[in-house]
């Protein structure tokens, strides 16, 4: 099941900031579950839906079987890595514009898209996408002006970290500490010369990744 998420669909796009508080993004995707009559599942996430995907199975490890973060480390990672890691620092200063006041992100975003990092044979679709679906835009920004994520705790769900070497967004210290985050079974991937988004960048290697982790579990 490949959802879109909180705000990128028109009937589920709530106006209010606070609607997109990580608590609210990860009860959506046990709300999924609980519609689709899963009692536990799989679950595989990329950038936000990674951040989600920690959150979810840090809170009801009893239901995960498996997960897999594609590209984010663990939070606790992640926030270490902001307050101790220059680069880290460096890599995430675009989340200070993405959480100012509508509509100064927006216009931002719409005039320098091309230096966001897509994947060039998608970035015009997404571009043409922003730019025509009103309300689209922003919120996709309300996840970052939502801000936050609950206190970190260990995960403790067979857990698979796909990286990659030249991410733009993510540095090396927070994808080297997931190991201190996780206590069960953990398998990092490392990809070499591949960029953030790396469903895109290496589909068929994501792919295989995702589906040896998933059936390592009986």
């Amino acid at each position: 099941m490949a959802p879109d998420q909180r705000g990128y669909s028109p009937g589920v796009r709530p106006p209010a900031v606070e609607d997109y508080a990580v608590r609210h993004l990860s009860d959506d995707v046990l709300r999924i579950v609980d519609a689709l009559g899963w009692g536990d599942f799989h679950l595989a996430g990329h950038d936000w839906g990674a951040a989600v995907a920690w959150v979810t199975a840090t809170r009801v490890p009893h239901r995960v079987r498996t997960l897999t973060s594609v590209s984010v480390p663990h939070p606790g990672a992640f926030g270490r890595a902001l307050r101790e890691d220059p680069v880290q620092r460096r890599k995430s200063r675009y989340m200070h514009l993405f959480r100012q006041p509508s509509p100064v992100p927006e216009q931002a975003v719409l005039a320098h898209f091309d230096r966001l990092g897509l994947p060039v044979h998608r970035s015009d679709f997404y571009y043409r996408r922003f730019a025509g679906e009103p309300g689209l835009l922003t919120a996709a920004l309300n996840w970052y002006r939502a801000g936050g994520l609950p206190q970190p705790a260990r995960t403790a769900v067979p857990t698979l970290l796909i990286a990659s070497t030249s991410d733009a967004a993510i540095a090396r210290s927070g994808v080297d500490d997931t190991v201190n985050w996780v206590a069960a079974p953990y398998r990092l991937e490392l990809l070499e010369d591949v960029g953030h988004f790396i469903p895109e960048e290496a589909p068929e290697v994501t792919s295989r990744l995702l589906l040896e982790h998933v059936c390592s579990v009986p």
